[in-house]
């Protein structure tokens, strides 16, 4: 089917499945804007509220809210209206009866005490109005609105002045969704070139559970399997933009179907599109094997703040051999990349994850394998419980993680450690075998570049019953400048610092103090005479060397020379000037890997870090470290030894070779 250029205000939701050779197309003319809405324009009478200066109140018409599909005769228990003003959140973007801040600094989860939101949403000029929990909120902020109680209106703090408001058009949130069949489990169905806007749907607060509800987005396969979605905008839902697993416990729809079996959903190849500006997370999935998600943007999410879980601009469960390759993920106000719960043969690779909070990339629970490789992980910062880690991992194994760069995050590079006594899945050959507590072993962290992350540039645990068979090796290490100024951004960065975490005190801190200090007598470092236990937990951090000595780590990795390192998010642009250190680390080599960050082939000896085109300063190449260098002695240097990487979007060679557009090869209504 080709849809010819318009705003289609209404839910599309396809009937039958497609078939392997055959399937169903949903497509935009070529060259024409097609647009799909969850919302209706409205343009109500306003009145005003008595002892209200500011505030008025419309009510809605019924009819607003009715359904009218053809497919209505196929469910005896259709429902007959969908108010999305009626439906409170499962979970709230406020605090506890605290008021909402409109700049999101001020987050909490929902409570029995607590006035809900609604999960409809009011749209002016194109953007959504702040909703708001009471009318002490309503008061404060112009442009807020709050649902009535019996949800058949709105009181509105005006955006605009008064007398104009009567002429103003207003977008109402009217439908759940944009994209979704009623039926779950379609599979072979093609969906290509939409803007999609607007569906109102609820937060999936507990989706696994027969309480919960559904993982449910502006755009759904309702449980399908082997979907291609490519070149669509899907943008400004309440809750999730796109969901691409089996939904959950609970049919989305109410319809009562049951969940598919497990197995029978995914497969599906999710490419080239923008996914933004959603209330909660950007992409999310439960049981979504043999998924692929290539060369998409999924930016500013989480655009409401919640704080409960659930929320990523990427987030799925039981992602078995899935693929995420090539994505800009970036400015989410929540992590930017969760897997959780198994990713068995899973890998993430070449995807730039930049400026998210919490976590750039969160790894949660599963034994892998997992394979994360040629990503470059930046500026993270702190989320509302989160103190910004590039990369955060608990209770994970069987990680490797290789060729990335890590830099510029609030908190650590890379913090991982056994934190809960859940027990995830043990995999072979992509079946489950049995389970045990969840551990931080066998990581492999190797070939990466760690530059300037604040806090320090490793966590990870010792040698502990839950954290086994870890290695870490040929690693560059640059550490931060407590504060970046003019002055400071040409002196060279500081030295790294690292930290031995205790499994959430599964390790008992006096001994593993003990073990620091008796570990770095024995090697004889400077200053270790003078070195106490007390001393030792109350500044906890080591250097390079002190981390070699005490954890047998990153034996061959160095701590380069690095000058002026500077990265803008909006572009994309990465600059820096490096001493050799790279040409000198003797990398390890990884069989699996087919080729660097821009897809060009890796040498039998690769340089750490994603790019294999990073040349040395020669003013910097022999100096032993940064304080080695005289006055002023990085103050000239060559533009042309500066390193000047433009990281997204990549080049038409880079593409995954499944990421060519596939033409339609039949259409159907």
């Amino acid at each position: 089917m080709q849809v010819c250029e318009g705003t289609y205000r209404e839910r599309v939701a396809p009937r039958y499945s497609g078939k392997p050779d055959c399937p169903i197309v949903y497509q935009a003319a070529p060259g024409e804007q097609v647009v799909i809405k969850a919302s209706d324009l409205w343009q109500p009478h306003w009145r005003s509220v008595p002892d209200e200066r500011d505030i008025v109140y419309a009510a809605f018409d019924p009819a607003l809210f009715r359904v009218h599909d053809p497919q209505a005769e196929d469910w005896p228990d259709f429902p007959a209206s969908y108010n999305p003003f009626a439906i409170a959140m499962l979970a709230a973007p406020c605090a506890n009866g605290a008021a909402i801040d409109p700049y999101g600094e001020t987050h909490g989860e929902s409570s029995t005490t607590q006035a809900s939101l609604v999960v409809g949403e009011l749209f002016s000029r194109g953007e959504p109005l702040l909703q708001v929990a009471d009318w002490t909120d309503l008061r404060r902020h112009p442009g807020s609105w709050l649902a009535a109680a019996d949800g058949m209106g709105l009181y509105l703090h005006p955006p605009v002045d008064r007398q104009a408001l009567g002429e103003q058009v207003f977008e109402l949130t009217t439908r759940s969704r944009c994209f979704a069949p009623y039926r779950r489990g379609l599979g072979h169905i093609h969906v290509r070139g939409f803007v999609m806007e607007h569906g109102a749907t609820n937060f999936p607060s507990g989706f696994y559970h027969a309480k919960g509800a559904p993982q449910a987005g502006v755009l759904s396969t309702r449980s399908g399997h082997h979907w291609l979605i490519e070149h669509n905008t899907i943008r400004f839902g309440t809750s999730l933009g796109l969901d691409i697993g089996s939904e959950g416990t609970n049919d989305a729809d109410g319809l009562e179907q049951d969940a598919p079996p497990r197995g029978a959903t995914g497969h599906h190849i999710i490419r080239f599109n923008t996914i933004s500006d959603h209330g909660g997370g950007g992409i999310a999935g439960i049981n979504s094997p043999y998924t692929r998600i290539l060369h998409n943007r999924i930016e500013r999410n989480n655009r409401l703040g919640f704080t409960s879980p659930e929320t990523g601009g990427i987030k799925l469960h039981f992602f078995l051999r899935g693929h995420i390759e090539g994505n800009l993920i970036r400015d989410n106000r929540c992590y930017g990349l969760w897997l959780d719960n198994m990713w068995h043969e899973a890998r993430v690779t070449r995807n730039t994850i930049i400026t998210n909070q919490g976590a750039g990339l969160f790894i949660e629970l599963g034994n892998g394998p997992l394979m994360v490789d040629h990503n470059v992980i930046a500026q993270t910062s702190p989320g509302v419980r989160e103190p910004g880690d590039g990369v955060y991992s608990h209770d994970a194994s069987g990680v490797t993680f290789a060729h990335n760069l890590v830099m510029d995050n609030a908190h650590f590079g890379l913090w991982a450690h056994a934190a809960t006594d859940r027990e995830p899945g043990i995999y072979q050959d992509g079946k489950r075998v049995g389970k045990e507590p969840g551990c931080a072993s066998r990581w492999t962290i190797a070939n990466n570049l760690f530059f300037a992350n604040h806090a320090g540039e490793l966590c990870l645990p010792p040698e502990h019953p839950r954290s086994t068979g870890n290695r870490c090796d040929a690693n560059l290490f640059a550490g931060s400048f407590d504060r970046w100024t003019h002055e400071t951004f040409a002196q060279p960065f500081d030295r790294p610092l690292f930290a031995v975490t205790t499994n959430k005190r599964r390790i008992d801190e006096a001994h593993l103090a003990r073990q620091i200090v008796d570990a770095l007598k024995q090697a004889n470092l400077p200053g270790a005479d003078n070195l106490s236990p007390d001393r030792v937990r109350r500044v906890p951090f080591l250097t390079l060397e002190e981390w070699q000595c005490v954890t047998g780590f990153d034996q061959h990795s160095r701590w380069p020379t690095l000058l002026r390192l500077n990265f803008a998010p909006g572009t994309t642009r990465l600059t820096f000037f490096m001493d050799d250190a790279a040409q000198q680390v003797p990398t390890l080599r990884f069989e699996t890997l087919d080729g660097d960050y821009f897809g060009q082939p890796l040498p039998e000896r690769p340089l750490p870090g994603p790019f294999q085109q990073i040349k040395p300063a020669p003013p910097l190449c022999g100096l032993a470290c940064p304080a080695d260098a005289p006055p002023n002695q990085f103050g000239r240097l060559d533009p042309a030894d500066q390193n000047c990487i433009v990281l997204w979007p990549l080049s038409a060679t880079t593409v995954d070779r499944d990421a060519t557009v596939i033409p339609p090869t039949t259409s159907a209504s």
